[in-house]
């Protein structure tokens, strides 16, 4: 129910700042969005390490009661009330319910790789996700309202956004996952590698805010591919030392990605669409993060296998990283190069 509840309030909290903001003070505003996350996820590693040392791991979702009722009672009284659409078209059900199924069995393919080949898998699964999805695609297309909005794709500023939150996010996520595990090999407390990964976010706290202002100035293109560049190069630092990475370069490559993510999530997240489908495209890449986050996690899986406290894996999980990063350089190209304008 977390997942569900946080995949309805993302993109509608995006979508309420592209109804809201003018189209001048967007950049500035998804970057205030952008260090508030932050905030969170910096705040996020140490806490659950204090939690999970002090209470154990089901203490990190009692404290959740404890920031989600503020949060409740802040929504109910600041939140505008917007118009209601005055044609409502009948809610895309079977697209709702088979785009997760098909991104689990995805994800569940991946991973089941990491105890080898399995000729089940290859003859039978792989084939029958495969053709739910051309299915899947088929019927969205034909839909009057489909839960994925293929026609967006013909924007190419809303696919380089989409691309580039997606590998943007693939970058991120390998690191959160493959990090830890490297310095739990080193025998460091889930406190001290929760402090570790602050770093990174408190990259994105610090930068968040400019980067928005930097879009709303300069325009979306420039700012963001530089940007996605600080990001592959603090990966790149990281990547060179591997598994023997040393602390004082991992932490300036953390710092590094997480300068570039929050410099550069303000312009991958102003993509260019109709204000009215504002909330279908944050649907969309909120989709596309989620999408990257699996694909990196299920890709790790494979990589290490099944026994985690090997991570012989990891100097291979850093390239997937980077490449990530690298790509999402690549797609940024796509971008917008001017500053937003009011309709997009």
């Amino acid at each position: 129910m977390q997942a569900v509840c946080a995949a309805l309030i993302v993109p509608n909290g995006s979508a309420l700042l592209r109804e809201v903001l003018p189209a001048e003070r967007r950049g500035a505003g998804f970057g205030i969005l952008g260090a508030g996350i932050a905030v969170a996820a910096a705040g996020g590693p140490p806490l659950g390490g204090v939690l999970v040392e002090l209470g154990g791991w089901r203490s990190i979702f009692y404290v959740n009661l404890l920031m989600v009722a503020p949060a409740l009672l802040i929504g109910l009284k600041a939140l505008p009330a917007m118009k209601a659409p005055t044609s409502r078209p009948r809610f895309d059900m079977q697209g709702a319910v088979v785009l997760p199924i098909l991104l689990v069995a995805a994800a569940w393919i991946l991973i089941s790789f990491s105890k080898g080949p399995d000729v089940l898998v290859l003859a039978v699964g792989i084939p029958l996700i495969t053709v739910v999805a051309v299915a899947f695609g088929w019927y969205e297309r034909r839909s009057p309202d489909p839960i994925v909005q293929f026609g967006f794709f013909k924007n190419r500023a809303f696919s380089a956004a989409a691309a580039g939150i997606c590998f943007a996010n693939l970058a991120m996520y390998s690191l959160l996952i493959s990090i830890p595990l490297l310095l739990s090999a080193r025998d460091h407390s889930t406190l001290r590698s929760g402090l570790i990964l602050t770093v990174m976010s408190a990259g994105m706290v610090i930068s968040s805010i400019p980067g928005g202002r930097t879009i709303d100035r300069f325009g979306r293109r420039i700012p963001t591919t530089l940007c996605l560049v600080i990001l592959a190069a603090g990966i790149l630092r990281i990547a060179f030392g591997g598994t023997d990475v040393s602390m004082t370069q991992m932490l300036i490559g953390l710092s590094l990605v997480g300068l570039g993510l929050g410099l550069s999530t303000p312009g991958l997240q102003t993509s260019a669409v109709e204000e009215r489908d504002s909330g279908s495209a944050a649907g969309l890449c909120s989709t596309s993060r989620y999408l990257g986050s699996i694909t990196g996690s299920a890709i790790i899986a494979g990589i290490l296998g099944a026994d985690k406290a090997d991570v012989d894996g990891l100097a291979l999980v850093f390239v997937l990283s980077l490449s990530g990063a690298l790509i999402a350089v690549v797609a940024s190209l796509g971008l917008r190069s001017g500053r937003p304008v009011a309709g997009t």
